[in-house]
């Protein structure tokens, strides 16, 4: 997969064994967005999608409402901020990537998806 469709295709996502992940980026460096600093060590979260989509489906009324409740938490751990980069998986305009290191001031964020796939051979 080059990163074009990586970077243009709402259905993509990070993959490892035939297992879809959610990936998010945690840093010292951000002071704003406290719900991604996880202390003072670079930290990458990594979870298995279908543990996440079980409790919080975007097809279930009562999994919106999980995802609902978990986003104004953040927004207020965070001092009323949430990001405009959350979305939900599947959504035309959602691009996965771009949830994974969200958007602070000072922080360089990636202007396409740092995933690509390399062949090992």
């Amino acid at each position: 997969m080059d990163g074009s469709v990586v970077d243009k295709n709402h259905e993509w996502s990070f993959c490892f064994n035939g297992i879809q992940l959610f990936v998010n980026i945690s840093s010292a460096d951000h002071k704003i967005l406290r719900s991604r600093n996880l202390g003072r060590h670079l930290t990458l979260v990594i979870n298995p999608r279908e543990n996440f989509d079980a409790v919080a489906s975007v097809h279930t009324r009562s999994g919106r409402l999980v995802r609902e409740r978990i986003r104004s938490r953040i927004a207020e751990f965070n001092g009323g901020l949430l990001p405009p980069e959350l979305g939900f998986y599947g959504d035309a305009d959602n691009r996965e990537w771009q949830q994974y290191q969200l958007h602070e001031e000072g922080i360089e964020k990636p202007a396409r998806c740092p995933f690509r796939k390399n062949r090992f051979e």
